[in-house]
């Protein structure tokens, strides 16, 4: 059984004697959980700026590839750099055995905050790693600004 918690609101809190922030269940058979043994799933929110920041790169970057002789769609190089940052999950057919690699999605049901830096960071890496020769000093600063 897993019982789910929310915060509080303050006016519950003062109501309820509480002096700062607390965790309360919000389910009815909360009183059935031992005391001391709590189960929580707590998940940080993903930042809509962090998000913004993510595709003004791959703007910013696409705009740059042209010099790369790189593909002109900007979806494709979207997933472009999700595959060169290894942002991938290997999936096996199940008819011949050989592996191939489907995108990771970065949409907000599937993928938590800290996750998402991680994902963010290693595509900023992996375009430096295999663009960094090609690019000036502009250009580097621009990227490395995010």
């Amino acid at each position: 059984m897993k019982t789910v918690l929310l915060k509080t609101t303050m006016k519950k809190m003062r109501v309820n004697n509480y002096d700062g922030p607390v965790l309360v269940p919000v389910m009815d058979d909360a009183d059935k959980i031992p005391f001391g043994e709590v189960m929580a799933d707590i998940k940080k929110n993903r930042n809509p700026g962090n998000h913004k920041r993510f595709f003004a790169f791959v703007s910013q970057t696409f705009a740059m590839q042209d010099q790369f002789n790189e593909p002109t769609d900007a979806d494709r190089w979207y997933k472009q750099l999700l595959l060169m940052a290894g942002q991938v999950d290997e999936v096996i057919s199940p008819r011949t055995g050989q592996v191939g690699y489907m995108i990771k999605s970065i949409s907000w049901d599937k993928m938590e905050e800290i996750e998402f830096k991680q994902a963010f960071n290693s595509v900023v890496n992996a375009f430096i790693k295999y663009y960094g020769n090609d690019l000036n000093d502009i250009q580097i600063n621009s990227i490395l600004e995010y």
